[in-house]
Protein backbone atom coordinates (compact mmCIF):
# COMPACT_ATOMS: atom_id res chain seq x y z
CA UNK A 1 0.00 0.00 0.00
CA UNK A 2 0.72 3.50 -0.59
CA UNK A 3 -0.21 6.25 1.53
CA UNK A 4 -0.44 9.85 0.12
CA UNK A 5 -1.69 12.42 2.75
CA UNK A 6 -3.43 15.29 1.92
CA UNK A 7 -4.05 18.69 3.18
CA UNK A 8 -7.11 20.33 1.51
CA UNK A 9 -9.00 23.44 2.54
CA UNK A 10 -7.40 22.91 6.43
CA UNK A 11 -8.39 19.41 6.09
CA UNK A 12 -6.17 16.31 6.04
CA UNK A 13 -7.37 12.58 4.29
CA UNK A 14 -5.47 9.98 3.26
CA UNK A 15 -5.50 8.52 -0.58
CA UNK A 16 -4.17 5.06 -0.18
CA UNK A 17 -3.17 3.07 -3.64
CA UNK A 18 -3.62 -0.50 -2.53
CA UNK A 19 -2.43 -2.72 -4.87
CA UNK A 20 -3.25 -5.90 -3.13
CA UNK A 21 -6.96 -4.98 -3.61
CA UNK A 22 -6.47 -2.97 -6.76
CA UNK A 23 -8.02 -0.14 -5.48
CA UNK A 24 -7.57 3.75 -4.98
CA UNK A 25 -8.93 4.28 -1.94
CA UNK A 26 -9.89 7.31 0.40
CA UNK A 27 -9.84 7.58 4.34
CA UNK A 28 -11.57 10.39 5.79
CA UNK A 29 -12.32 10.79 9.58
CA UNK A 30 -14.74 13.12 8.85
CA UNK A 31 -18.22 13.02 7.86
CA UNK A 32 -20.51 15.25 5.09
CA UNK A 33 -22.95 14.87 2.41
CA UNK A 34 -20.43 16.28 0.11
CA UNK A 35 -20.30 14.43 -3.32
CA UNK A 36 -16.85 12.41 -3.76
CA UNK A 37 -15.77 14.27 -6.47
CA UNK A 38 -16.93 17.51 -5.56
CA UNK A 39 -14.53 16.62 -1.89
CA UNK A 40 -11.85 14.88 -3.02
CA UNK A 41 -11.54 15.04 -7.02
CA UNK A 42 -9.76 17.94 -7.45
CA UNK A 43 -6.82 15.76 -5.65
CA UNK A 44 -7.86 12.32 -6.29
CA UNK A 45 -8.02 12.41 -10.11
CA UNK A 46 -4.22 14.21 -11.21
CA UNK A 47 -2.95 11.98 -7.96
CA UNK A 48 -4.75 8.54 -9.72
CA UNK A 49 -3.93 9.97 -13.01
CA UNK A 50 -0.13 10.33 -12.28
CA UNK A 51 0.39 6.95 -10.14
CA UNK A 52 -1.13 5.09 -13.24
CA UNK A 53 0.77 6.41 -15.52
CA UNK A 54 3.81 5.28 -13.34
CA UNK A 55 2.61 1.88 -12.70
CA UNK A 56 2.49 1.45 -16.72
CA UNK A 57 5.77 2.96 -16.99
CA UNK A 58 6.93 0.60 -14.57
CA UNK A 59 5.46 -2.53 -16.31
CA UNK A 60 3.27 -3.40 -12.49
CA UNK A 61 0.48 -5.93 -13.69
CA UNK A 62 -2.14 -4.12 -11.87
CA UNK A 63 -1.47 -0.81 -13.41
CA UNK A 64 -4.87 -1.49 -15.44
CA UNK A 65 -6.81 -2.77 -12.97
CA UNK A 66 -7.35 0.08 -10.06
CA UNK A 67 -10.85 0.71 -9.02
CA UNK A 68 -12.29 3.45 -6.97
CA UNK A 69 -13.11 2.91 -3.05
CA UNK A 70 -14.44 4.98 -0.26
CA UNK A 71 -14.02 4.22 3.59
CA UNK A 72 -16.77 5.24 6.06
CA UNK A 73 -15.76 7.75 7.72
CA UNK A 74 -15.47 7.84 12.00
CA UNK A 75 -16.35 11.43 13.07
CA UNK A 76 -19.08 14.30 12.72
CA UNK A 77 -18.34 16.54 14.73
CA UNK A 78 -14.80 16.63 15.57
CA UNK A 79 -13.02 18.62 13.16
CA UNK A 80 -9.20 19.40 14.31
CA UNK A 81 -7.99 16.19 14.86
CA UNK A 82 -7.82 14.95 11.17
CA UNK A 83 -4.27 15.37 11.45
CA UNK A 84 -4.06 12.92 13.89
CA UNK A 85 -6.96 10.57 12.73
CA UNK A 86 -4.41 10.22 9.37
CA UNK A 87 -1.56 9.14 11.32
CA UNK A 88 -3.34 6.99 13.10
CA UNK A 89 -5.04 5.18 9.96
CA UNK A 90 -1.58 5.45 8.20
CA UNK A 91 -0.11 2.99 11.50
CA UNK A 92 -3.48 0.68 11.68
CA UNK A 93 -4.83 0.21 7.98
CA UNK A 94 -3.92 -2.61 6.24
CA UNK A 95 -6.68 -3.41 3.24
CA UNK A 96 -9.73 -4.38 5.44
CA UNK A 97 -13.01 -2.27 5.42
CA UNK A 98 -15.61 -1.58 7.11
CA UNK A 99 -16.05 -3.79 10.48
CA UNK A 100 -13.02 -5.89 9.98
CA UNK A 101 -11.08 -2.87 9.72
CA UNK A 102 -9.68 -1.76 13.80
CA UNK A 103 -8.11 1.32 13.65
CA UNK A 104 -8.42 1.43 17.93
CA UNK A 105 -10.72 4.32 18.49
CA UNK A 106 -13.86 4.51 19.86
CA UNK A 107 -16.96 6.12 18.53
CA UNK A 108 -16.93 10.19 18.93
CA UNK A 109 -17.08 10.88 22.78
CA UNK A 110 -15.29 10.99 26.02
CA UNK A 111 -13.09 7.82 25.26
CA UNK A 112 -12.15 8.95 22.26
CA UNK A 113 -10.73 12.45 22.99
CA UNK A 114 -8.88 10.70 25.75
CA UNK A 115 -6.68 8.51 23.42
CA UNK A 116 -6.72 11.03 20.64
CA UNK A 117 -4.67 13.15 23.45
CA UNK A 118 -2.46 10.32 23.91
CA UNK A 119 -1.43 9.97 20.04
CA UNK A 120 -0.90 13.04 20.15
CA UNK A 121 1.20 13.30 22.46
CA UNK A 122 2.60 9.87 21.00
CA UNK A 123 3.29 11.50 17.59
CA UNK A 124 4.70 14.81 18.49
CA UNK A 125 7.35 13.02 21.04
CA UNK A 126 7.87 10.94 17.90
CA UNK A 127 8.64 13.91 15.58
CA UNK A 128 10.70 15.82 18.13
CA UNK A 129 13.02 13.26 19.18
CA UNK A 130 13.52 11.89 15.55
CA UNK A 131 17.39 11.66 14.47
CA UNK A 132 16.16 13.29 11.38
CA UNK A 133 14.85 16.46 13.31
CA UNK A 134 17.55 18.88 13.41
CA UNK A 135 16.91 20.11 16.69
CA UNK A 136 16.74 16.53 18.31
CA UNK A 137 19.69 17.89 20.95
CA UNK A 138 17.73 20.83 21.85
CA UNK A 139 14.72 18.99 22.20
CA UNK A 140 15.87 16.53 24.49
CA UNK A 141 18.31 18.71 26.68
CA UNK A 142 15.16 21.16 27.05
CA UNK A 143 12.77 17.75 28.21
CA UNK A 144 15.93 16.82 30.49
CA UNK A 145 15.96 19.85 31.82
CA UNK A 146 11.73 20.11 32.42
CA UNK A 147 12.23 17.29 34.50
CA UNK A 148 13.69 19.58 37.58
CA UNK A 149 10.90 21.78 37.09
CA UNK A 150 8.59 21.80 40.16
CA UNK A 151 5.47 20.53 39.72
CA UNK A 152 3.39 23.65 40.25
CA UNK A 153 4.69 24.95 37.60
CA UNK A 154 4.72 22.53 35.49
CA UNK A 155 0.91 22.47 35.91
CA UNK A 156 0.54 25.85 35.44
CA UNK A 157 1.94 25.59 31.80
CA UNK A 158 -0.02 23.08 31.16
CA UNK A 159 -3.01 24.65 31.85
CA UNK A 160 -1.71 27.77 30.43
CA UNK A 161 -0.72 25.83 27.24
CA UNK A 162 -4.68 24.52 27.40
CA UNK A 163 -6.00 27.98 27.23
CA UNK A 164 -3.73 28.89 24.66
CA UNK A 165 -5.00 26.03 22.57
CA UNK A 166 -8.94 26.94 23.31
CA UNK A 167 -8.50 30.76 22.48
CA UNK A 168 -6.73 29.71 19.26
CA UNK A 169 -9.20 27.61 17.95
CA UNK A 170 -12.04 29.97 18.95
CA UNK A 171 -10.76 31.93 16.48
CA UNK A 172 -11.66 29.40 13.45
CA UNK A 173 -14.99 27.54 15.23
Amino acid sequence: MVFFPVLRHEHIYLIVMNLKKRAFEVIDNSADDADFDDKYGAVFRPLKKSFLKYLKEIGHVKANEMADKSISPSTVYNKVDCGVFAMRHMESYFGKKGSKWKCGLPKEGGSQEKILEKLRMKYAAAILTSKINTKHDDVLKAAYEYQKVDQKICGKHAYDAQWNIERRLSNFF
